[in-house]
């Protein structure tokens, strides 16, 4: 499933959760599985950007439908306003668009999701066009602060992928006429991120009013790649690695690229550089399909665009401001007490995120975070909002408050953010159906300011001591410094205007006696700098940092703290109040000067409102043809095909073949149905012949099998920010027959079986880390099977522990980590089943159809062969130390390969079986080596790990000898 995104580093890494092939047993289905998978994999690592948002679409409640002549927009009961206007902006971008690009060749699903308090967006092209937007704006957000109108700017940019992931030519377009929308079909997915994300971005600056190209954020992360001398090589300006900026890097470098494309070939050349590219026979190329279409060179234009950074970079002066912490990759959200006890939002690479809490005497605290965290002091007491999970795929954020080193949550399901304390106790945004609003907040109840309006959005509330009231408002006319009123709801006074440019981070200046003046931040030269206002002055500029200040507070003590972009991410500094204005303040070009896109935005809407349709985009759009050689059973030929509707409610797969030479029918079919938040139950069918092996006695003969499977499941999931579990029931039904020639008797068994199983994990996982960090993991499964042929039956358990320890304070770019493993299982009963003890695990990886690479296995010893011994109870513990060894984050030349980071593991293996089905099992396996870790990105943008090692058993196997030195090769991770 091919996904591009609005914004990669959302505040949650959503998982797009789609229907699985359940692995069958039978080499045949296998094989089919594998060509299947490879395909599907094909379209997945082709991607360059995130995952789809379907993590953030909630398919529970009821959903309506309103079709337009090129949208069908999904959306809830009560939201037909948000609908109708989408439809418009939706109907106006594509108009738009379409003057420069070719329209896509159906219909988009359009769906509106509130599930989620942060923004983003997703596009996807495969197996049908879908865009999934989620309605909340964050004009406090320096990346996302340049808009318009919130809708208009994201459904422009994801249309823009749809216009430009959906055009096929030449060879792909005559492979989708025969085989429909198949995944691996589509060229421009081979693409970098830098290309797909750059192109939507440059789009939402070039056809609205605002857009990242006209703000100033982006300048600030190539500056600092300038600056800190990381100018990236265009094929690792993608997701190549999770170090700063990681996935900001596609948007600002290839926007930033394009423009400049833009300005030296005119408007056309960007539209001739997609067609070139969506046609061209090797599709991973970008500076071919560049050059042959606009003559213009990729190289010349990236160090173009270097040299002019390079310049800019040397010409800031460095900051004279003392630094408290840096590296940071999310801004630190600073809160300064009456006292002079600081509070930050610590996000560094090698750590969760941290609240810190440091008193006047430098004591310091630190509290496991999540994401969008706000801070506010009121007196002596610390506030802060943060998003939750309030289920599987809602995210909402609400209020906390820090008492005697815990924290209380205050309220529940209010979406409150941009937290602010003062004379008028506690204050925030509320996001709400519309927008959003200011609210004075008391319990778990709120106060509106004002009434909530879909044009008006709210950031960043300010209080005095005095109880004097400042906010940020945005409307169409641009950012606003607004007074209010407490007592007064409703009322407003406009102090400070400065559009179009953006305005940010209020704070009041004051002591004892008073409120002195107002601080903020405005983007007016380019940077985003500090300014002061007296009530009834002009604004002077207090900082003149080379990347940019934000957040100013000021302490008791009168200095000035700060945030502000360094080449590794943010820092948190503070200086001495300037006494008066900064004397030559330089500045700083944005990318897009032009005037704002002042296109007719109305647009004549033909639309209807109906139920929910999932059916256009859940029918089948494509088939992949099978032919699979079964040995004696014959050839079967036949198709394979998926689909998923627009919200997430039911996914499926189907495959069907036919024998040439019996007319033997084979096939599967896996369906995940989820209609509520917590829950969703699986189906899974399965028949296939092939060949069970030959037999000798008392005729040689060729054994031929039908194998039949059936599995039906009802998951159930609880998932918190960091803590997960999982309940699964299932019940399964498995026939096997046997023919062979001449005719003998064979037994054929049936089973039915009944299975539990329980799953719950908790683990910390930095940016950067190389595994996971200070946590647990633990499952088991009970199952029960039923012989339905004759008398039988058997129960099996099975357990999984696992367990992380970080070891800290050791160097490194990521903790060196301590993880240990115990599996066990046990089988009892006439048709107990044995357990294989021994060989490699992780996860199997198809470079090729039907070329499987690695294992999965649930008792791996290394350096031994799968299975070397065998019993109807098995265990295997196992321990490693993982070192982080370098972070490379280089590609590899103009080929779409890159290593981001090395590692180093260090393990001991102890497997034992019980009950062997045969004499002369060892009873025991034991082994130990050194593997080193390669993380890898293949197709530019999709992470793969590479295992490389040596493993020394230390015990005789049923084939392998004590000391000999075997070489490994895996994929993934042991556990």
């Amino acid at each position: 499933m091919a996904s591009s995104g609005f914004l990669r580093n959302a505040p949650a890494r959503p998982i797009f959760q789609t229907s699985r092939l359940i692995v069958p047993r039978s080499p045949a289905l296998l094989a089919l599985r594998q060509f299947a998978s490879w395909l599907l994999r094909l379209v997945i690592v082709a991607s360059v950007v995130t995952a789809p948002l379907t993590a953030q679409v909630s398919p529970a409640g009821r959903w309506l439908t309103l079709t337009t002549p090129h949208f069908r927009v999904h959306f809830r009961p009560g939201a037909d306003s948000i609908a109708y206007r989408a439809a418009g902006e939706g109907e106006r971008a594509y108009r738009l668009l379409s003057s420069e690009l070719v329209p896509p060749r159906t219909a988009v699903d359009l769906v509106l999701s509130d599930a989620a308090d942060f923004a983003n967006g997703a596009a996807s092209v495969f197996p049908t066009n879908r865009i999934v937007l989620l309605l909340t704006p964050s004009p406090s957000d320096p990346d996302l602060q340049n808009f318009d109108d919130w809708i208009r700017v994201v459904l422009t940019h994801e249309l823009t992928h749809i216009f430009h992931l959906d055009r096929v030519r030449g060879p792909w377009r005559v492979a989708q006429s025969v085989f429909g929308r198949a995944p691996g079909t589509f060229p421009n997915l081979y693409q970098p991120a830098w290309v797909t994300e750059g192109l939507a971005t440059y789009y939402e600056s070039r056809f609205t009013g605002g857009g990242r190209p006209r703000g100033t954020f982006h300048s600030q992360i190539l500056l600092g790649a300038a600056h800190g001398g990381h100018w990236p090589h265009p094929n690792e300006a993608t997701y190549l690695s999770e170090r700063w900026p990681d996935g900001i890097s596609p948007y600002a470098f290839g926007s930033r690229f394009l423009g400049q494309v833009r300005e030296v070939g005119g408007d056309s050349a960007i539209p001739r550089f997609v067609e070139a590219m969506s046609g061209q026979w090797i599709p991973f190329r970008t500076g071919h399909p560049l050059a042959t279409s606009t003559g213009i060179g990729r190289d010349s234009v990236w160090e173009g665009l270097h040299q002019e950074y390079d310049s800019l970079a040397e010409s800031r002066k460095f900051s004279v401001a003392e630094t408290i912490a840096s590296s940071m990759r999310a801004l630190p959200s600073l809160a300064i007490s009456r006292n002079g006890a600081l509070a930050w939002f610590s996000s560094l690479p090698d750590q969760a995120p941290f609240i810190v809490v440091r008193d006047t005497n430098g004591k310091t605290e630190k509290y496991l975070a999540t994401g969008g965290v706000d801070l506010a002091w009121n007196a002596d007491t610390l506030y802060a909002d943060w998003l939750e999970l309030t289920d599987p795929l809602t995210y909402r954020s609400d209020l906390h408050r820090l008492v005697h080193g815990h924290w209380t949550k205050l309220t529940s399901g209010q979406r409150l953010t941009d937290v602010a304390a003062g004379a008028n106790g506690i204050l925030a945004v509320q996001i709400g159906g519309q927008g959003n609003r200011l609210v004075q907040v008391s319990g778990d109840s709120t106060l509106s300011l004002g009434r909530e309006s879909p044009d008006v959005t709210w950031a960043s509330p300010a209080v005095s001591r005095n109880g004097s009231l400042v906010a940020v408002q945005h409307d169409p006319a641009g950012y606003h410094l607004v007074f209010l009123d407490p007592e007064m709801p409703g009322e407003a006074r406009v102090v400070s205007v400065v559009a179009p440019v953006t305005l940010a981070d209020p704070a009041w200046d004051e002591d004892s006696q008073g409120t002195r003046a107002l601080l903020f931040v405005s983007d007016t030269r380019g940077l985003p700098q500090i300014y002061r206002q007296e009530l009834d002055g002009d604004p002077l500029q207090l900082t003149d940092e080379p990347m940019g200040a934000l957040q100013p507070q000021l302490s008791p003590d009168g200095w000035l703290y700060f945030a502000t972009l360094e080449a590794q991410g943010y820092a948190l500094k503070r200086m001495r109040m300037p006494e008066g204005r900064v004397q030559h303040p330089s500045s700083v070009p944005r990318a897009d000067t032009s005037p704002p896109f002042q296109a007719d935005t109305t647009v004549a809407l033909e639309a209807h409102a109906s139920g929910y349709r999932p059916w256009p985009a859940l029918q089948p759009h494509y088939f992949i043809p099978l032919a699979i050689d079964k040995g004696s059973a014959g050839l079967f030929l036949g198709a394979f095909t998926s689909g998923t509707d627009p919200v997430g409610r039911l996914a499926y797969s189907l495959a069907l073949s036919a024998g040439l030479d019996k007319g033997s029918v084979d096939g599967s079919f896996a369906m995940v149905f989820r209609r509520w938040n917590h829950h969703a139950i699986d189906l899974y069918l399965s028949q296939d012949h092939g060949d069970a092996g030959t037999i000798s006695a008392p005729v040689s003969a060729m054994v031929l099998s039908r194998e039949r499977d059936a599995t039906v499941g009802f998951n159930t999931t609880w998932r918190h920010w960091y803590p997960s579990s999982t309940l699964r029931l299932a019940l399964d039904y498995e026939q096997d027959s046997f023919t062979s020639r001449p005719a003998l008797r064979f037994v054929n068994p049936e089973f039915v079986g009944a299975s539990a199983g329980f799953s719950v994990a908790r683990v910390l996982r930095p940016p950067l880390a190389i595994s996971d960090e200070d946590g647990a993991a633990f499952s088991i499964r009970y199952r029960r099977r039923w012989r339905m042929d004759e008398d039988g039956w058997s129960d099996e358990w099975r357990g999984r522990a696992a367990g992380y320890i970080a070891l800290k304070g050791v160097g490194g770019y990521a903790h060196p980590v301590l993880a240990m493993r115990l599996t066990a299982a046990t089988s009892s009963g006439p048709d107990r089943e044995t357990f294989g003890v021994g060989g490699a695990s992780g996860i199997t990886y198809q470079p090729l159809p039907g070329i499987v690479a690695g294992s999965s296995r649930q008792f791996p010893v290394r350096g031994y062969e799968a299975g070397e011994t065998r019993g109807g109870a098995a265990a295997v513990a196992t321990a490693e130390l993982r070192i982080p060894v370098a972070l490379v984050a280089r590609g590899l030349g103009d080929l779409p390969y890159g290593l981001d980071r090395v590692s180093l593991r260090l393990f001991f293996d102890y497997g034992r079986a019980w009950a062997a089905p045969r004499p002369g099992l060892p009873r025991h396996l034991q082994s130990s080596g050194v593997e080193v870790t390669w993380d890898l990105v293949v197709l530019y943008d999709v992470p793969l790990r590479l295992r490389t090692g040596i493993a020394v058993p230390l015990e005789d196997g049923s084939v392998t000898r004590r000391g000999d030195v075997r070489f490994g090769l895996g994929f993934g991770s042991e556990f």
